[in-house]
């Protein structure tokens, strides 16, 4: 009797384990968010972001290989400029470590996502950064480089609407 009431704590643990599990990236539209306060920012001198955003959604479109795509909207702000700037990934792929890739259209660089067990996510831009502009705007552009800024940011689930709001801004 011992041994099967072990057993079934164990399943239990193992169910609400899985039914608090966050839900795999792309799998629906999500947003996710960081906002760095002037303390963080005292701390990080180097660091230009002061806000990011991060959409997600599933694509209807597939890869040539026939591995699903999905797409991704990055939109930030930085500590000396108060504009809304924004990037769309041309699609973004899953790795085969379970990261994801997304790249900027007409070479504007791209980052990694890696999900957190927790339900954050880490977005590290690649080497040359994210090129991300001003909405209306295609001169006045700014990058995300892992040189100037954090290499790796971590953002955190917001409510869909956040990011739907950032969208309507920009565009």
């Amino acid at each position: 009797m011992k041994h099967s009431v072990v057993g079934l704590m164990g399943v239990i643990l193992m169910v609400s384990t899985v039914a608090n599990a966050a839900p795999k990236l792309f799998s629906e539209p999500m947003c996710y968010t960081s906002k760095y306060d002037s303390t963080h920012l005292k701390e990080h001198p180097k660091q230009k972001v002061s806000q990011l955003w991060l959409m997600l959604k599933p694509s209807p479109e597939q890869a040539s290989d026939s591995s699903p795509n999905s797409l991704a909207r990055l939109f930030a702000r930085f500590k000396s400029d108060s504009r809304l700037y924004g990037a769309d990934s041309g699609y973004c792929s899953e790795n085969a470590d379970g990261t994801w890739r997304c790249g900027v259209e007409c070479d504007g660089g791209g980052w990694n996502i890696r999900q957190l067990s927790d339900g954050n996510i880490l977005v590290k831009p690649e080497q040359w950064g994210i090129r991300v502009t001003s909405c209306g705007d295609e001169q006045m552009w700014r990058t995300i480089s892992p040189k100037d800024d954090q290499k790796v940011f971590q953002l955190a689930p917001a409510s869909l609407a956040q990011c739907k709001k950032m969208e309507s801004r920009w565009e």
